[in-house]
C-alpha cells in the first residue's frame, strides 16, 4: 500500500554539524532530484543520509526495492517511523564510508542522495570502487565540489579529483 503523503512526525528535528547535515527543504528541487533518476518499480534504490525522510518517502513510491544508510540513529529511526508503511524498504545504520555498500542486497542499484560537502569525494571513490553494481548516481552536491569534478586539465579547479572521477565517469 503507498501513501500520497508522509505521515507527519512530532518531534523536533536537529542537525549534527559535526556530520555536516544539511537538509534539503525545497520541495520542488527534491522532487527533480527523484524525477532525474527516472525510477521504476523494478528499480533498485540506495538513499545515503536520509536525514527526515522527506525524499525517502518519495523514493519509496516510485521504486521496487529502496536501502537506507543513515549514520544518525534519530534521523533513521524518524525515517524508519514516516516510511512505516512501506514493506520494500531496507534500512542500514552506519557510516556507508566505513561499511562500505557491501550489506546492501542489490546485483544492481541506483543511488539518489543529498550529499553533505565533507563526504562528497569519499563518496563519490566509494561509488567508484562499486561500479560494476551502480546503474546511475542521481547526487546534489555543493556547486564547489562539483566544479571540481568537472574541471578541465589546466584550469583552476583541476584537481586528482577531476582526473579520476573523469577517467572512470561520465561527468
Amino acid at each position: 500500500m503507498r501513501a500520497d503523503k508522509p505521515p507527519a512526525f512530532t518531534r523536533q528535528p536537529r542537525q549534527n554539524k559535526r556530520l555536516g547535515q544539511v537538509f534539503l527543504k525545497d520541495q520542488n528541487t527534491m522532487h527533480k532530484i527523484v524525477d532525474a533518476a527516472t525510477l521504476s518499480p523494478t528499480d533498485q534504490v540506495i538513499e545515503i543520509g536520509c536525514g527526515e525522510g522527506w525524499m525517502s518517502f518519495e523514493l519509496a513510491q516510485k521504486c521496487g526495492a529502496l536501502a537506507i544508510m543513515e549514520l544518525d540513529p534519530y534521523f533513521l529511526q524518524m525515517t524508519q517511523d514516516r516510511l512505516a508503511e512501506f514493506t520494500h524498504v531496507q534500512y542500514f545504520p552506519g557510516d556507508a564510508l566505513k561499511t562500505t555498500l557491501a550489506p546492501i542486497p542489490f546485483e544492481r542499484f541506483k543511488m539518489v542522495a543529498n550529499i553533505p560537502y565533507q563526504i562528497s569525494a569519499p563518496l563519490t571513490k566509494l561509488l567508484i570502487a562499486s561500479r560494476e553494481r551502480l546503474i546511475e548516481a542521481v547526487l546534489l552536491v555543493q556547486l564547489e565540489f562539483a566544479k571540481k569534478l568537472v574541471a578541465k586539465p589546466g584550469s583552476d579547479g583541476y584537481t586528482s579529483l577531476s582526473l579520476y572521477t573523469q577517467f572512470y565517469l561520465e561527468t
